[in-house]
């Protein structure tokens, strides 16, 4: 259900974006986004949209070992023009969810420059027209600064915390190390709640949750 609400967020939130190219990351490993990203790519094509799913994290391949483990090529062969588009992405044939790996045997030295290149623009610029919904699950925001590079061809990006563990200052250093990201924030994505413990806060009252636990107050603050 909260991925559902999330897809439908992201959807009409400005009822613009025919095609949306989402961005989901966090602040550091660990908090649950390579996960959301998966997840909400597959609703999404469970719904009958036509959906892709990039693994961004070059330095992480999270989603590549996990869906891909003995891929050739991958999107770094894309960038580099070693590889097309059409020959690396692969289809699930039960969800029809379509998956482009980060890399094949070996993580490139240069992360941030690839996914910050034009190359990385000319790529998402071609996907559009083909997908209602493009999905990258990038690096997180605090340790490197892929995110940053990547997020200026992105639409709309999705912050993934962890329910009690993200704290505020983690947020708040995240979002000054990339001041582009703000007009761009979809919204947070809570991850791992403790409904039970969440059913304590004025019957889903955000304002008596937000009293209760400051961490996630407004970063404005």
């Amino acid at each position: 259900e909260a991925i559902r609400a999330l897809r439908l967020g992201l959807r009409y939130g400005d009822g613009s974006l025919q095609h949306s190219v989402v961005m989901v990351t966090s602040c550091l490993p660990g908090e649950g986004k390579s996960t959301t990203a998966v997840n909400l790519a597959q609703y999404a094509a469970s719904t009958g949209e036509r959906v892709l799913l990039i693994d961004g994290d070059l330095r992480h391949p999270v989603l590549t070992k996990q869906c891909a483990p003995d891929v050739e090529l991958g999107l770094v062969d894309v960038l580099a023009g070693r590889g097309k588009l059409a020959d690396i992405s692969l289809r699930d044939g039960r969800s029809g969810l379509f998956f482009l790996p980060a890399i094949g045997k070996k993580a490139p030295p240069q992360t941030a420059e690839l996914l910050g290149s034009s190359a990385m623009k000319d790529v998402i610029s071609r996907l559009r027209p083909d997908f209602d919904l493009v999905v990258i699950d990038s690096s997180p925001m605090l340790p490197v600064v892929d995110t940053r590079m990547l997020a200026e061809h992105v639409d709309e990006v999705v912050v993934v915390v962890e329910w009690e563990k993200t704290s505020r200052d983690a947020l708040r250093s995240a979002f000054r190390k990339i001041p582009e990201i703000h007009r761009k924030v979809a919204g947070l994505a809570l991850n791992n709640v403790d409904l039970k413990d969440l059913r304590n806060y004025a019957y889903y009252d955000s304002d008596a949750y937000l009293r209760n636990n400051p961490a996630y107050q407004q970063l404005a603050g």
